[in-house]
């Protein structure tokens, strides 16, 4: 059974600790595109759905978490995690949106419906070494902002 916890203190904890990881390191957590030179969140989709599902996955233990890709003809491409009902977003402003995350029941999401879904992946970085070092590197302080467990 998933423990309950805030899942849009979840999703901002995840994105603050992405960006200061770069601000630190100066390394783009981009692998998504073949041109390294993306600037976060630009490009940054899957990388950054991935880090969040790891932490929602391994180290909260919650089950049903899925990377959804889809593509739009318009927009490109672009990748949101989707739990239970949930769908959580933390590059969204790639799009020029007005928050740098989203967290809203799928259903209620008036932007993603433009896109035509490609898939519901797992999460699964085994071959990506990359996302599976910031995951490691930046986990801790993310579960010490969200350990009370409080589901919206």
């Amino acid at each position: 059974m998933n423990e309950k916890y805030d899942l849009q203190k979840l999703a901002q904890s995840t994105r603050e600790k992405l960006e200061a990881h770069l601000k630190l390191t100066g390394k783009s957590i981009c692998t998504d595109f073949l041109n390294p030179e993306q600037e976060f969140p630009n490009g940054c989709c899957k990388s950054a759905s991935m880090i969040l599902g790891l932490i929602m996955e391994e180290s909260l233990k919650m089950r049903n978490v899925k990377y959804v890709w889809g593509t739009c003809p318009k927009l490109g491409t672009h990748g949101w995690i989707e739990f239970d009902s949930m769908l959580l977003d933390i590059t969204i402003d790639q799009f020029n949106f007005a928050k740098k995350i989203l967290v809203v029941e799928k259903e209620k999401s008036i932007f993603h419906v433009n896109f035509k879904s490609q898939g519901r992946f797992p999460i699964n970085v085994r071959e990506n070494h990359s996302i599976r070092t910031i995951y490691n590197e930046i986990k801790s302080e993310i579960l010490s902002k969200v350990k009370a467990p409080t589901y919206r």
